[in-house]
């Protein structure tokens, strides 16, 4: 289930508001949910997240199940799928209704509105972004993702940060610290890296002890240059920067 980004209802509770006669359960609203905060999954990232007991130890047969019901969902226009040729699977977005099927709950945060088709200028980063999530949550401990889109539509969480300087991610790590989290794929000018690394410093000091605080931002960076300007620019301030290497080729990274 969803890590307590949003407020839930009871898990036993199921509304009908579908003409349709679907009963849609807490877990339906989980997944449009989580499809608003990062734009779009894959099913084997949704079987992962919210089927893992469904269907007993069939791999496959939790896959099915999870299918199954996507497609009902799609069929009643609360979810849509998307075909990318480019790594040729089909991909899952929320609908407008689907978001407003989900707007009687009680949400911390406002839920970012489904927003058109994927883009495939930042399909790839937009996908690593989701199986990174999926990674740190069970690998790393992470909780209380909050994605861009979230962020962009909570002003409130970045306040000080210009738009253009919001970053990937917000969650807490093991330790329950607050982590800014910067996905680098390209390199981009010294300049922009420079700008960036100085509001963040400034960022962090300013908001130290309030609302929408985070202690580090975490760099997780593909390009050898962009790591290295990074690394450069950070390292007089090792407590509020973290820069890690990701590597493209490991089975699961690549878009």
């Amino acid at each position: 289930m969803q890590l307590g980004l949003f407020g839930q209802g009871p898990q036993s509770q199921q509304i009908n508001p579908l003409e349709s006669g679907l009963k849609l359960t807490s877990r339906d609203q989980d997944i449009i949910e989580f499809l608003c905060e990062m734009h779009f999954a894959s099913l084997d990232e949704i079987q992962k997240r919210f089927f893992k007991g469904t269907g007993g130890d069939d791999k496959e047969g939790r896959r099915r199940w999870a299918q199954r019901r996507l497609t009902q969902l799609r069929e009643v226009g609360l979810l849509k799928s998307e075909r990318n040729f480019q790594v040729g699977r089909s991909f899952y977005l929320p609908t407008v209704k689907g978001y407003l099927v989900c707007g009687h709950r009680t949400h911390s945060f406002a839920l970012p509105r489904p927003v058109g088709s994927i883009d495939i200028r930042t399909f790839r980063h937009d996908w690593l972004l989701v199986k990174i999530r999926e990674a740190f949550e069970a690998e790393r401990g992470a909780t209380q993702w909050l994605s861009d889109r979230v962020l962009m539509v909570n002003p409130e969480v970045t306040q000080g940060l210009p738009s253009d300087n919001i970053p990937d991610a917000i969650y807490s790590d093991s330790e329950g610290k607050r982590v800014a989290f910067e996905l680098e794929l390209t390199q981009k000018a010294r300049t922009r890296y420079v700008q960036k690394v100085q509001r963040f410093i400034k960022w962090i000091r300013e908001r130290r002890g309030q609302f929408g605080a985070v202690d580090r931002v975490h760099y997780l960076v593909s390009n050898s240059a962009a790591e290295k300007a990074l690394r450069d620019l950070t390292k007089i301030h090792p407590n509020y920067f973290q820069i890690e290497s990701l590597d493209l080729s490991r089975k699961g990274c690549g878009a």
